[in-house]
């Protein structure tokens, strides 16, 4: 708008910069009044577990610890939800989605707790109690030995939900429950949907910028090969892919097809009978920008919207 008198402005042939900076407070405004966002998505371990508490260990050099557990960072500055890792009396590991104001769901039959919490707590966990047993995988501390010091921080933290737990009628609800209060993308071809951590801003305009990293990410995969829900943990090195692939070998590392030229997998022991933990070990040559700054999701995947109605 055309400013023509002391404080009063003329809505008469406005300029872009004017367009642009009305439209930035109006959202603001909307957002204030009807907005609903997930600050933060918490993969919580159960406390009483030497493993829950190795698992802990790994990642403590990679956030920042507090009261409530490890926080991630986040960019861009000031970008929801943020990722945490927390420790908490339950016998199951769970994903717990924290917002003040968002519409409480649970979804309990997936294999793994997926609710909201709600004034701090979920409900009661299943009873599944931790037992280790040598299946032939790596443990955390293992894997922690061979990366040494070049894991550089968190790519993504994910769940793989296998079809023949959770039927399609509930991935497509939870699907949308996400994409009300997150910036929910597609993973092209692929139904490997993304939380792309975005400020109020971009949340309600759809509009973001790649001029630096967005992350970390968290992934939702509704897998039609596994038997039991996985855990994935997606770390950045400093490692090529030739130098990672010498140091997790086959047979007990692998590459998923499709996807060997980005990183390089290994199964982690777990402790929880029916939940499977993944560790995937990105090569620092293969990071592409359009990955790294979301881009790409956003661009060619595209963002899931709530259905009217």
């Amino acid at each position: 708008m055309k400013r023509v008198q002391g404080n009063t402005w003329s809505c008469q042939n406005p300029t872009q910069n004017d367009r642009d900076s009305l439209l930035g407070w109006l959202i603001l405004i909307v957002e204030r009044v009807l907005g609903v966002r997930v600050d933060r998505v918490n993969l919580v371990l159960p406390e009483n577990c030497r493993e829950s508490q190795q698992l802990y260990g790994f990642f403590k050099g990679l956030g920042v610890e507090g009261k409530e557990g490890i926080q991630f960072s986040v960019t861009p500055m000031g970008a929801k939800p943020v990722l945490m890792l927390r420790r908490a009396e339950l016998d199951m590991p769970g994903i717990w989605l924290e917002g003040e104001g968002v519409e409480p769901f649970s979804y309990r039959n997936a294999g793994i707790p997926i609710e909201t919490s709600m004034g701090g707590r979920c409900s009661p966990s299943l009873n599944r109690p931790a037992s280790t047993v040598d299946d032939g995988t790596l443990t955390i501390e293992e894997v922690k030995v061979l990366l040494g010091e070049i894991v550089s921080g968190i790519d993504h933290i994910g769940v793989n939900l296998p079809v023949n737990i959770l039927p399609p009628q509930q991935w497509e609800g939870l699907k949308q429950d996400l994409s009300k209060g997150t910036a929910l993308y597609r993973y092209p071809g692929q139904e490997w949907p993304f939380i792309l951590p975005t400020t109020d801003l971009e949340f309600q305009s759809g509009q973001m910028e790649y001029h630096s990293p967005r992350g970390p990410k968290f992934e939702w995969v509704y897998d039609e090969e596994a038997r039991a829900p996985i855990i994935q943990l997606a770390l950045r090195t400093s490692g090529g892919r030739a130098k990672v692939e010498k140091l997790l070998p086959g047979p007990k590392g692998y590459s998923i097809p499709g996807l060997e030229s980005h990183f390089r997998s290994v199964n982690v022991r777990s402790p929880w009978k029916g939940i499977g933990l993944r560790v995937d070990v990105y090569y620092a040559d293969s990071l592409e920008a359009d990955w790294v700054t979301g881009k790409w999701l956003a661009e060619e995947g595209g963002r899931i919207h709530p259905q009217k109605g």
